[in-house]
This record gives structure tokens, C-alpha cells and sequence, in this order.
């Protein structure tokens, strides 16, 4: 199909968007913008379930008393609550585009990947490192747009261990520990869950709404089953006194649909007069007082076109584990050598880009099953127009999956503490192979030879999959700037 006035129209518009959202699962991510563009001619034809769209992109201002760059997790909190105060007019500037239906859909999570709304880095090439994966690098998804990473994550509602914050503090960072910054996630949530109600670490009456998927499969309970026969508790990973056990996943959710960030926290405040907002402005430079060394404002490339916009008060960066650094850098704050070798000006040598840190996993302990219950693409082809329907008219549904229902948290023998997990499980109720390989392994850029030898027998299969994630990993990275060019990606040594 090359242009929407070539489809010719379908009677159902359940159907019709059934098959469109379910040609993604079996094809490439190319199928978005069509998707997209064929849903909007039926968001018309009395289909209950709407779209919110954000609204702004007012003129843009010469100066303003706080600049945020970045729209996503962070930079949405700190917009929201920076323009509480009538008057401080608050810039917003996110480099990609708006959230969508299609981001709302919680499914889907993995297949963004493909769009717009990552920013498609890599890591660079490494003799240890991503030796299965297509080039021998890894992709490490970005979020890219209204929400940031949390239009494309898996919406999985972990705060992290009491201990890490307590860490944090220690180290000289007075304010960060658990009991200071547990008023504010409280502040933040809004647990929807019927037994955390009474619970003192959840939140009762904020934006984010969590809540369970109100989908799962029966190898949800049965892996809790499985940890509870190993000795293992059903718990609330939230309880600082319960760290170790199985649970459920609790999910940044409302009614079936994704709540990221701009949804939760931009949308409600969106017609406030001091709140300006920019889509497709990239930030290229943060504007530093050489003999101050204050920030004053940032440049930016809006439609081809660089500008400039001021800042009365502070310049705040929420762009991201990257992007924060490569802007940083790009702005002469960085380690001297490094900047020196650009050719850039050094405002500050600091560590800039020092210490990234990920959870390192792997996929492959996958198992088949013998019952029909697990997560593969051809059962929800079967059942498009049901699915669909449940989905648009009641939020429920498989399209209210995660990917992933479950975590469990352990503790080995190897761990540097008694008393918090080393181990995270991600159970999975399906295989990297649930579509028998057409499109989530390319996603992940996996090898045909690792693809054959690890999933290809199980392609297409009822299976279950946990990914044991790496907690504390001993191997660290950093960024840096690959180009003084800022439309260029950094370069990730991981």
C-alpha cells in the first residue's frame, strides 16, 4: 500500500484495525506509519477508544526562566513541577516527536525499537563484547520523543533497592538516601493494586498510575509457583523489608494503555500560559559565561535552522544517559584530553561520560511447553478482531502484555551483600522466537548462527523464557563525542 487513498475501506473498523495492528507482529517495523495513518481515518467512524494528543509547539520566546532539555522521564517530572509556579515561564525542547497511539499500546514495546522513537545507538565494536549480535556491536535502545525511554520500555515499575539509595548517600550525596527521596515516590504513584492500598511505600494520589497488566497467562502463576516451591516469597518489591521474592510486575499503566512520562505528567498541565514546548529541536550547545561559568541558554536546530533562546534562571539537561554527556561535551565540560583532541574549548575538565553502567542478560533459557497458553504471534493473529476489540473498548486483553509478567529477585552466593538481591529474573510467558524469527531477533540484531543454534527449534512455539539480569555487574563504560558535528551519534564503549 503506498498511499492511504489506495485502501479501499472495510466495513468493520474493529477488523480493519486488528489487521493493521497485527501485520507489525509479523512484518518490520516499516508498517507504523501506515498504521498510524489508517487508524486515524477510523478514530472518526465511532470507535470509543481516543487519543490524547499533546498540545503546544506555541511561538518560542527569546528568553525564559528555566530551559529543559530532554522530555523525557526526568524532564517531564521537572517541567511539571517547575511551572507550578505561574511566574516562571518554563522551555521544553525534545528532539523527537510526539507520544502516539502506538506507543500506548503495551505490546508493542520491543517492536519500537524499529521507529522513530529510539535513537538507534550502538555500542562500539569491542574484541569481548556483542559477539552474537550483527556487527559485533549491540544496539541500546534511546528514547526518542514525548516521554523519552519511557514510551519504549517495557513499563516495569522497580524503584531499585533501598540499599543502592543508602549507597548513594554514603558516598556524599546527602538527601539521596532511601527514607529522603521515598516521599517523592510516593508523591509520584498512584497504586492501583487492591492489596498495596494500605501499603506506607505506595503512593494513593499521584500522576503515575501502576497497576498489574489485566492479562496474563497461566505460566505467570506457575513460575511464582516455582518460586515459592524453591523457598521464595510472593512479596512487594517496594517493602525494603521484603527484597528478596517473586512477584508480579507492577506497571506504569492505566486501563491497559502505556502511562509514560508526557501522558502522566505534561498532559494534564498543558494549557498552563508559562509552559512552552518544542518538538523536532535538537539541541546542539548549552551557551556557558566563560568568566562565570554560568548557563545562559542553549542553541538549537529547529527545521534545518540553528537558534537561540535564553535562560534567565538555570538550563536543566534530562536528555539522557547519551545525550546529556555528548551535549555536556560539546559545551567544553569534560575531561580536558578528550576535549583538547576535538578541538573544542574547555569550560571544565570533569569526568563527563565516566562510569555507564547496564544490566547485562541473556535470553536463552527458553523451555517449550505442552500446553497452548504461551505468548506466540500466530495465537493473536488467530484472534485479531477479538483481541482488538477487548483492547479498544476495554483496554484488556493480550495487547495489555508487557512481553513479561513476572520478576524474581535472588540472592547467590556471590553477592556482595546479605541482605538485597544480585539477580533480577524477567519471566517471560514466550521465546525470542514467538514470531518464529521474522522480526523480534532482528530487532535485537541477533546472528542467523546464534538465532539456529539457540532458538530456531522453538520458533513459533508455546515456551517460557527467563532472563537473568545482572544486578551489580562489574564492567563499566563511558561516553564520548564521535564528531563536534551534534547531529551525529556518540560513541558508546561499553
Amino acid at each position: 500500500i503506498r498511499r492511504l487513498k489506495d485502501v479501499r475501506i472495510m466495513t468493520s473498523p474493529v477488523w480493519f484495525v486488528a489487521s493493521a495492528l497485527l501485520a507489525l507482529l509479523g512484518s518490520a517495523g516499516g508498517q507504523l506509519n501506515m498504521f498510524e495513518g489508517l487508524l486515524r481515518m477510523y478514530r472518526g467512524q465511532g470507535l470509543p477508544f481516543r487519543e490524547n494528543k499533546f498540545v503546544g509547539n506555541l511561538p518560542i520566546l527569546s528568553e525564559y526562566d528555566f530551559i529543559v532539555v530532554g522530555a523525557g522521564a526526568a524532564g517531564c517530572v521537572v517541567t511539571n513541577r517547575l511551572t507550578e509556579v505561574p511566574e516562571w515561564k518554563v522551555l521544553l525542547l525534545e528532539a523527537g516527536v510526539d507520544d502516539s497511539f502506538f506507543t500506548d499500546v503495551p505490546i508493542f514495546n520491543t517492536y519500537l525499537w524499529w521507529t522513530e522513537h529510539n535513537w538507534l545507538y550502538q555500542t562500539e565494536r569491542q574484541k569481548g563484547a556483542c559477539l552474537g549480535l550483527e556487527g559485533k556491536t549491540c544496539p541500546w535502545p534511546a528514547g526518542k520523543g514525548m516521554g523519552g525511554g519511557t514510551i519504549i520500555n517495557a513499563l516495569i515499575y522497580t524503584r531499585g533497592n533501598a540499599g543502592d539509595y543508602d549507597k548513594w548517600a554514603a558516598l556524599g550525596n546527602p538527601g539521596w538516601g532511601y527514607t529522603d527521596v521515598l516521599p517523592y515516590f510516593l508523591k509520584s504513584e498512584k497504586v492501583a493494586i487492591p492489596w498495596l492500598q494500605k501499603s506506607p511505600y505506595h503512593g494513593h494520589s499521584g500522576n503515575l498510575n501502576v497497576d498489574y497488566p489485566s492479562y496474563s497467562t497461566p505460566l505467570r502463576d506457575a513460575f511464582m509457583e516455582a518460586g515459592r516451591e524453591v523457598g521464595y516469597d510472593f512479596i512487594d518489591y517496594h517493602d525494603p523489608a521484603t527484597p528478596i521474592g517473586f512477584s508480579p510486575i507492577q506497571a506504569t499503566m492505566y486501563k491497559g494503555r502505556r502511562n509514560g512520562a508526557s501522558r502522566t505528567f505534561l498532559h494534564p498541565i498543558k494549557d498552563r500560559k508559562n509552559f512552552h514546548v518544542a518538538t523536532q529541536a535538537h539541541v546542539s550547545k548549552v551557551l556557558i559565561d566563560p568568566r562565570s561559568k554560568r548557563a545562559y541558554g542553549v542553541e538549537f536546530i529547529k527545521n534545518g535552522r540553528k537558534r537561540v533562546v535564553l535562560a534567565r534562571k538555570e538550563v536543566i539537561l534530562s536528555a539522557g544517559a547519551f545525550n546529556s554527556p555528548q551535549l555536556m561535551m560539546l559545551s567544553g565540560i569534560g575531561p580536558r584530553d578528550h576535549l583538547t583532541q576535538m578541538g573544542i574549548p574547555v569550560m571544565a575538565d570533569l569526568p563527563v561520560g565516566n562510569n555507564l553502567q547496564e544490566h547485562i542478560s541473556m535470553a536463552g533459557l527458553t523451555f517449550l511447553v505442552n500446553k497452548g497458553v504461551g505468548l506466540i504471534v500466530s495465537r493473536l493473529l488467530g484472534n485479531a478482531t477479538a483481541f482488538t476489540y477487548d483492547y479498544l473498548n476495554n483496554g484488556k486483553g493480550p495487547f495489555t502484555m508487557l512481553g513479561c509478567e513476572a520478576l524474581g529477585y535472588i540472592r547467590t552466593k556471590y553477592a556482595n551483600s546479605s541482605s538485597y538481591p544480585d539477580i533480577e529474573y524477567i519471566f517471560v510467558p514466550g521465546s525470542l522466537a514467538l514470531d518464529s524469527g521474522s522480526s523480534l531477533r532482528k530487532t535485537m540484531e541477533i546472528t542467523d548462527e546464534v538465532y539456529n543454534a539457540v532458538w530456531k527449534d522453538v520458533g513459533g512455539k508455546d515456551a517460557w523464557t527467563v532472563w537473568p539480569m545482572l544486578l551489580y555487574p562489574k564492567s563499566k563504560g563511558f561516553v564520548r563525542l564521535a564528531s563536534t558535528n551534534p547531529m551525529k551519534p556518540p560513541k558508546i564503549i561499553a
